[in-house]
């Protein structure tokens, strides 16, 4: 009799329990997805305008890490090349004429690096050189200043290098080191062209028997890039 009242009673606590408990609701989820987009619409703007900013201030950190675009105030050009004639006085009284050419890499508006290469030659004997028969070659490199103006640039620079000597007794022919420092000044006529109407360059000649010190002067033009 007990156990025939109490089953009505556990079933009806059983379904109160079960009643008690709230539905699962889809609402909250789309609410928050709402909010999700909502929010992400909305800062959509300030984070484009921040990424342009971003961008334009990287663009402008890397122009101003190139010193070399060409402007009215910047005129600096990003390498020279030169050219022309060359004439020759050493110690020993001899005089000797050639070419000389040089590639100058600027890595500011005042500080760059050169590379000079020359040749003396019998060939050249008609410029009031002394007949020789030997050739002599030099390959020199170093670092290069200079003051840039409107039209005039001035340079100083420290070569160090190699001299080749061909002639005879060929005993005598070969490398030798060989070092020096000069200077000179070009005379801008166009954006890409320029004269230099002197270059000045003390060289010495370290070699195995012999040590010889020369006095070069240089002309020619000047290549602009």
């Amino acid at each position: 009799m007990h156990v025939s009242l109490c089953l009505p009673i556990v079933l009806c606590l059983a379904c109160a329990m079960v009643c008690a408990q709230p539905p699962e609701s889809v609402v909250p989820d789309e609410q928050s997805h709402n909010e999700t987009v909502t929010q992400s619409a909305g800062q959509a703007p300030g984070t484009r305008a921040a990424a342009s900013i971003g961008t334009a201030t990287t663009a402008n950190s890397t122009q101003n890490r190139v010193p070399f675009v060409r402007t009215e105030k910047n005129n600096t050009p990003r390498s020279e090349l030169f050219g022309g004639f060359s004439y020759q006085r050493r110690q020993n009284g001899m005089r000797l004429a050639g070419l000389n050419a040089a590639a100058n890499l600027n890595l500011t508006p005042w500080f760059g690096l050169t590379a000079d290469a020359a040749i003396q030659s019998p060939d050249f004997a008609f410029l009031d050189a002394t007949t020789d028969p030997a050739k002599r070659y030099s390959l020199l490199f170093g670092p290069q200043l200079s003051v840039r103006g409107s039209k005039l640039t001035g340079f100083a620079r420290s070569l160090f290098g190699t001299h080749y000597y061909a002639g005879f007794p060929r005993v005598n022919n070969g490398w030798n080191f060989a070092y020096g420092f000069g200077g000179g000044v070009d005379v801008r006529l166009s954006r890409l062209f320029a004269v230099r109407p002197v270059q000045w360059d003390y060289i010495v000649i370290d070699g195995r028997d012999s040590h010889l010190s020369a006095h070069r002067v240089s002309i020619g033009g000047v290549v602009r890039f």
